[in-house]
């Protein structure tokens, strides 16, 4: 044994060597992988990272587009409507004038007093969308309405305009004065009755819509439920994230838009929910009128 390993000494250590440098080469190569695969790892993250801020800047910047877009469109219709609006009003004036002097038939002095109201209410939503357009400061807490009543010419007006087979469930108090300005806080809800008439649009005759205002010791929380079709939980906390940008495919969000700009100037809180089975419940809490 002794002769066969001084025989082939040689061999063996150079067996050995290259033993030895085949463990160290595999152990450099996976140290070498291990290090590129980190490197590649944290590029991709690094990729991806920049990705994201792009994508949230794109975003910024469509939204801001929009609401350039949505100034642009205020300004114009508050231009072009403005005149004719003024002019409609000082024609149910002069008719109130003649009908002074003239005995007129009583409906046709309520049309013309029904003319003469809403014309003016137009002419008041033109000048508040402009605003909304703009920074405007917040509702002075000394301000205060009555949310019921509100609630009630909002439902007035969205049977009166939005055409729709869903039935609509009322449970509001006789009255909830909150801080807050009337002709926004009927602007809010009206646009959320359309919004929810849009979500139970394709049941037909099912669709149903309940508005209701709870009172607390703080303030008044109103909510509006539709039993719409299932919607993602995605759905719910992009509206959630950004309220003010619309859902939808199509068109500009300006209702949405508006709802932000209400909620925001009464310093109010909102909350979206997912009802079970289906449908969304939307919640906005103000605060009491002596808060």
């Amino acid at each position: 044994m002794f002769q066969l390993v001084s025989k082939y000494k040689t061999e063996a250590v150079l067996a050995l060597a290259l033993l030895l440098g085949l463990i160290f080469h595999i152990y450099r190569t996976n140290s070498l992988v291990l290090q590129r695969t980190s490197d590649l790892r944290k590029a991709i993250e690094q990729r991806d990272s920049v990705a994201e801020i792009a994508r949230a800047s794109l975003k910024r910047l469509n939204l801001m587009e929009r609401r350039g877009i949505l100034s642009q469109l205020s300004n114009m219709f508050a231009h072009e409507l403005k005149q004719p609006l003024s002019t409609v009003v000082n024609y149910c004036n002069g008719l109130k004038m003649y009908g002074e002097s003239v005995k007129l038939d009583p409906i046709l002095s309520e049309s013309i007093e029904a003319i003469s109201s809403e014309t003016q209410k137009a002419a008041a939503i033109v000048d508040r969308v402009r605003s909304y357009a703009k920074s405007t400061p917040p509702v002075s807490s000394e301000a205060k309405a009555d949310l019921s009543e509100a609630i009630r010419k909002a439902i007035n007006a969205f049977r009166l305009y939005v055409s729709t087979q869903c039935r609509l469930n009322v449970d509001i108090p006789e009255s909830c004065m909150v801080a807050g300005d009337p002709l926004e806080l009927e602007i809010l809800v009206l646009n959320l009755l359309r919004n929810a008439s849009d979500a139970v649009e394709p049941l037909g005759k099912d669709a149903q819509i309940k508005v209701e205002v709870k009172q607390t010791e703080a303030g008044c929380t109103l909510n509006v439920k539709d039993n719409g079709p299932p919607v993602t939980s995605d759905v719910v906390e992009r509206m959630r994230r950004a309220l003010q940008a619309s859902i939808k495919t199509d068109g500009l969000g300006l209702g949405l838009m508006i709802v932000h700009a209400i909620i925001e100037r009464h310093r109010a809180e909102i909350n979206i929910q997912q009802l079970k089975p289906q449908g969304i419940s939307i919640s906005v809490t103000f605060k009491g009128a002596d808060s």
